[in-house]
């Protein structure tokens, strides 16, 4: 199953050292692609990779189109991970409900699998 990756918290390169710590062998070509919303969002440059789609946090329109634009190179039956939705909240607070109903479980009624984390604690940091 293709996965797509969206990064918020930390780069592709760490997801990928982290999952090979973990066991994850070699990575077939097209079974997984990321969407980089670290680097934008905390102002990074990082170079450009076919297997990368840059987007950012602050910016729930762009992450949703990078995500299709993967999905559409992917196929079907995915799997969307989110390494967090805390980022996204904290930045655009309530839209980002409206933004799991319109992309997650657009995705999700298409047949594709998604995962996603939101920190308990987010709704504190944003209140603070």
């Amino acid at each position: 199953m293709p996965v797509i990756y969206v990064t918020t918290e930390s780069a592709p390169s760490k997801v990928i050292d982290s999952l090979r710590q973990k066991g994850l062998g070699e990575v077939l070509p097209h079974s997984l692609s990321f969407v980089d919303a670290f680097h934008e969002t905390v102002g990074l440059s990082t170079a450009d990779r076919p297997d990368i789609v840059k987007a950012s946090s602050e910016n729930l329109t762009s992450l949703g189109i990078a995500i299709s634009k993967l999905q559409e190179r992917a196929g079907e039956n995915v799997l969307l991970i989110f390494d967090s939705l805390t980022t996204p909240y904290l930045m655009s607070g309530s839209e980002i409900l409206r933004f799991m109903r319109m992309t997650l479980l657009r995705l999700a009624a298409e047949g594709n699998a998604v995962l996603a984390c939101v920190d308990r604690a987010a709704e504190r940091k944003k209140t603070s």
